[in-house]
């Protein structure tokens, strides 16, 4: 066993404008491998030493969250291997949902283009059938991220170790 130092990374404290020169440990933990992260930087809003296999969880879980919400937010390709990604921000899931809820109303009026996520690029949708396959295909990129970030979860639930937590990689 090897001790390593743990830095706070969490998304709940992500609102720092300045990255500090070097990053201060929050505490250590004993692993048989290193734990990685991209982002270990110190976090003064939840500095501590008393680190739990319970607050272990919780960080990791929040790297999940994390990684799912920039899955979701990287968009989805439709139609499928066009090369053309949409995106799937919040803001653009309310949008969809707005006009897939509509798409029969008389007032919406055809054809409907949508931009891609780096504005070179759009579709045409030309009917409600062409809405439709639009949003489920945005719904089914959504559930795909999700369901991926629970699955890792509850493995991160499940584990009864500091290594076992560890263990469970985001490979998404």
């Amino acid at each position: 066993m090897t001790v390593y130092n743990i830095y706070c990374c969490s998304p709940n404290h992500s609102s720092r404008t300045e990255e500090p020169d070097y990053a201060d440990p929050i505490g250590t933990i004993e692993a048989d491998t290193e734990p990685t992260c991209s982002s270990c930087l110190l976090c003064p809003a939840c500095a501590r030493l008393d680190f739990t296999l319970d607050d272990l969880k919780q960080w990791k879980m929040d790297l999940i969250d994390q990684r799912t919400e920039e899955l979701i937010y990287a968009g989805f390709e439709y139609p499928t291997s066009s090369g053309k990604y949409f995106s799937a921000s919040r803001n653009m899931q309310r949008t969809l949902m707005g006009t897939f809820v509509i798409k029969d109303h008389a007032s919406l009026s055809y054809p409907i283009t949508w931009c891609c996520n780096d504005n070179t690029n759009s579709i045409t949708l030309s009917n409600a059938t062409d809405v439709e396959n639009f949003y489920l295909t945005g719904l089914s990129h959504i559930r795909t991220c999700k369901d991926g970030g629970t699955s890792l979860k509850d493995q991160v639930m499940d584990a009864t170790t500091v290594e076992e937590v560890l263990a469970v990689e985001d490979t998404r």
